[in-house]
């Protein structure tokens, strides 16, 4: 932002307007720029102090969400503030749901298989008569941990999700799971008492018409 004193022009710049500006003496105009800092309550003293931080919203006219990620330096040598930011990164359509992790932001969207129940006649009634909000999550039993009791919770399951932290906390199981040591795949169940959570059950032919739907994930584009 640059504001001129004696007037009421205000500049206002978006990110990726301005990559940098150059120290000016002149006290008839003045700058500046905002950053979040968790770690100080208060202003710094000094007017180099830089940042980063990221652009998140949802555009109005696809639905999509928008990321992108900047940073404010100072150069002490040209005296100049420089400003860097990334390129737009959108959800492949409003249908995901974008979330900042620490490795970077995540798309996210349920998917339903119809054609599972049409692939075989035989469970089309049990696919019928079971809760459709049952979903299949990533996450397979890791070779070394079958039959093996000593793997634990999320460290016995192998996961394709390249933006998962390395000791997720996010994953919030039902009572007493994972409790099977030959249950491989991971699914996320409704329970009939109104709670929900993560579950491991056999990757059976009975189970593919008892979760019928699919959690996928993809980096924003």
């Amino acid at each position: 932002m640059i504001y001129e004193f004696g007037s009421t022009v205000c500049q206002v710049f978006e990110i990726g307007e301005v990559t940098s500006v150059k120290r000016n003496n002149d006290i008839g105009k003045r700058f500046g720029y905002k950053i979040a800092d968790s770690k100080n309550p208060t202003c710094p003293g000094g007017d180099t102090v830089g940042g980063e931080g990221h652009y998140f919203e949802t555009n109005e006219t696809s639905g999509r969400q928008i990321y992108q990620s900047y940073s404010i330096s100072y150069d002490t040598i040209s005296e100049s503030w420089i400003f860097n930011s990334s390129a737009i990164r959108m959800c492949l359509n409003e249908r995901f749901k974008m979330f900042l992790r620490e490795k970077g932001p995540w798309c996210l969207v349920v998917m339903s298989s119809l054609t599972i129940v049409s692939e075989d006649h035989r469970y089309s009634e049990r696919a019928n008569d079971t809760n459709k909000s049952n979903v299949w999550l990533d996450g397979v039993r890791k070779p070394e941990c079958i039959g093996n009791s000593s793997c634990q919770g999320v460290n016995a399951f192998f996961f394709t999700d390249p933006f998962l932290s390395e000791n997720p906390t996010g994953f919030l199981w039902n009572p007493n799971q994972p409790n099977g040591i030959s249950n491989d795949c991971l699914v996320w169940r409704n329970n009939p008492d109104g709670s929900s959570g993560i579950d491991d059950v056999p990757n059976t032919v009975d189970n593919l018409t008892c979760f019928n739907a699919y959690m996928c994930g993809q980096p924003p584009t």
